[in-house]
């Protein structure tokens, strides 16, 4: 964790996934507060300033999912939308908060298909095992949700990514992100880099997973 930052984690105790964990929502959820004076993880759009990072596992362990991000905003595992990081795209078309988020699936990274390296970020991505979401707040210039809904073109770079315990994610990435659901929102520009802990890895997460 950087010098300076803070975190809230939900690991349960011993390391064991809580048991209260249930589909949809998120567990072994660790979030750091970005150090004041560090250099913006997010260029692109200019009116996102990220406060915090996060990093966990999607409950729902039916296929075993990573999701890691920028936000703004408290550090909170549970937000509005139906207890995800974003919920369904009909509940937060008008969030409260800026948040990024990147979905990634275990058998993806395992397989070979999310790779470190450069990854392609479009709507044929989500088959891959990659999803991108993106919301913009209510009482500023385009709200809702963004994502590889309907069409993406760009790159995730990682930089480091594993299953397993204790690893330190890192990507960089520059995709236009669509709008996702009903409107005439313009595609948005997401321009940045983060670094964050996955504390628990697979085995953890899911139990008996690997």
């Amino acid at each position: 964790m950087p010098e300076g930052s803070s975190s809230i984690s939900d690991a349960g105790p011993s390391g064991t996934a809580p048991s209260s964990a249930s589909s949809g929502m998120l567990t072994f959820f660790e979030c750091e507060a970005l150090v004041f004076g560090e250099s913006a993880p997010i260029t692109s759009p200019g009116d996102f300033s990220p406060t915090h990072i996060f990093a966990g596992w999607l409950a729902d362990c039916s296929t075993p999912t990573i999701v890691f991000g920028l936000s703004e905003g408290e550090c909170v595992r549970d937000d509005a939308c139906a207890g995800d990081v974003f919920g369904s795209d009909e509940v937060c078309l008008e969030p409260a908060a800026h948040r990024l988020a990147y979905y990634v699936e275990a058998a993806a990274i395992l397989g070979g298909d999310i790779i470190v390296g450069p990854n392609v970020v479009s709507v044929d991505s989500t088959e891959s095992g990659l999803t991108v979401r993106y919301r913009r707040p209510s009482g500023i210039d385009d709200p809702g949700l963004y994502g590889n809904c309907t069409g993406s073109d760009g790159l995730l770079n990682i930089e480091n990514i594993s299953t397993t315990a204790n690893t330190r994610i890192g990507a960089n990435f520059n995709h236009v992100l669509s709008a996702c659901g009903d409107g005439d929102n313009l595609a948005q520009t997401v321009t940045g880099s983060l670094q964050v802990t996955l504390t628990g890895g697979q085995a953890e997460a899911c139990i008996g997973g690997s």
